[in-house]
């Protein structure tokens, strides 16, 4: 009785310290947010064929050239070629890895709008995670994922 009730009362810790080692400072320094020099990428959507998951799972932004940005949404680049770190979340996968990380390049013009978006197909373990950037202005499809990131179970 003794040894479950110390395990008990450890659990909280040992999550806290989990929690902790899964989030990066963010050390990404956006442009200022009146400058007409720099370019907005923000999540789209995410398409997935894998039943058990289907519209519970969801992908951000977690790097902007290999600095941390943090768990967002959006964010803003100077103009230039940018590398962007992806991360797919799956809650289904929670006991076995539930992330994912791929990267994706391109380069931004200033005062564009830039949306990813994300499909995965054939199930967590075995499927394929694949990103597209697409310019918000021309609707043309800009960038694929890059091939070295497909399978990166671990972050930045």
């Amino acid at each position: 009785m003794r040894l479950v009730r110390g395990i008990l009362s450890a659990m909280p810790l040992a999550l806290w310290l989990l929690a902790g080692c899964t989030s990066a400072t963010p050390s990404y320094q956006e442009p200022a947010a009146g400058s007409a020099s720099a370019a907005t990428v923000f999540i789209g959507g995410l398409t997935e064929q894998y039943s058990v998951s289907q519209n519970k799972s969801w992908i951000q932004i977690v790097a902007v050239d290999g600095k941390a940005t943090g768990h967002v949404q959006s964010v803003r680049v100077p103009s230039g070629e940018h590398q962007f770190t992806i991360r797919h979340h799956d809650p289904y996968g929670t006991f076995y890895g539930n992330a994912r990380y791929a990267d994706i390049k391109f380069k931004a013009e200033a005062g564009s709008r830039y949306r990813i978006d994300a499909s995965y197909k054939g199930g967590f373990y075995l499927g394929q995670f694949d990103l597209v950037a697409t310019d918000e202005q021309s609707g043309n499809q800009i960038a694929h994922t890059l091939p070295a990131s497909k399978q990166r179970l671990t972050g930045p």
